[in-house]
């Protein structure tokens, strides 16, 4: 027997039919699968948070000095929690030396294509004292660590003689060794004792700059340093020729480790 259709209400409309999750009304929206991190996103990450820690290093250190600081100050400032400090370095003594020898690896890598612009050992040592200068005057907390806090530690500075700081120094007896090959400085000094002049002369101006009141830029003075160690190396193959007669700051003495002592404690004034 055929069935009798069920009356249409609303005016004869059929009613809507009603939607169930297999319909799909009530589905969520499709997930994005993430990305697999791969090995050099994990690398550029754990370095990026490296240099943000090492950079936060340098603004405590300057701010209170090396041994007023806390490993939870520099991770306050890097956003860090403390305990990750220690994933990257194993003490503060740590965290210091990595900043210098990150601060030598930039100085060394936006140096190295400058320097050797000109084959004139000349032009390479006032070139160097250019970069030196320049460099170390971008940043003066940079600079505070380098001039006073690094050398509170004779252990610290020893290590730093023998390794980045020598390396340094043997760049800079290489170009005055070229210089009185070429007849262009004379011979009566050797290079190393006059790459340690060179970088005393440097070094007392960057720490005259730290601690001075006066406002102005360390590379200014290049020109100046330049003159006075030219001079001193007898540029022209005369050293002590008559009328070179140092005028600028006066050279250092070395300590033990080779470096120049420098920083509070070591006689020297600040230029006011």
């Amino acid at each position: 027997m055929p069935r009798t259709p069920r009356a249409r209400p609303f005016g004869g409309r059929a009613r809507p039919a009603r939607r169930t999750v297999a319909d799909g009304a009530h589905s969520a929206p499709a997930v994005r699968a993430r990305p697999p991190v791969t090995g050099r996103v994990r690398a550029t990450r754990r370095q990026d948070k490296r240099e943000r820690i090492l950079a936060a290093a340098i603004r405590a250190f300057a701010a209170a000095g090396f041994h007023a600081t806390r490993v939870s100050d520099v991770a306050r400032i890097a956003g860090v929690a403390d305990g990750t400090i220690y994933l990257y370095f194993h003490s503060k003594n740590d965290l210091l030396a990595a900043v210098f020898a990150s601060a030598m690896e930039r100085f060394s890598a936006r140096g190295e294509a400058r320097l050797w612009e000109d084959d004139d050992p000349v032009h390479q040592l006032q070139r160097l004292i250019e970069l030196h200068l320049e460099l170390l005057g971008e940043d003066r907390d940079l600079a505070v660590v380098f001039q006073i806090d690094l050398r509170h530690s004779l252990q610290f500075l020893s290590e730093v003689s023998r390794g980045t700081l020598r390396g340094y120094l043997e760049l800079i007896a290489g170009i005055v060794a070229r210089g009185q090959g070429a007849e262009r400085f004379a011979p009566d000094l050797p290079p190393l004792e006059a790459a340690k002049l060179v970088f005393g002369v440097l070094d007392e101006l960057a720490t005259n700059w730290v601690l001075s009141d006066r406002n102005y830029r360390l590379a200014s003075k290049a020109p100046e340093a330049a003159a006075f160690l030219l001079r001193a190396l007898g540029e022209g193959g005369a050293a002590g020729a008559p009328g070179a007669r140092p005028t600028g700051p006066a050279s250092t003495t070395s300590t033990s480790t080779g470096a120049p002592a420098s920083g509070p404690g070591s006689g020297r004034g600040n230029e006011s």
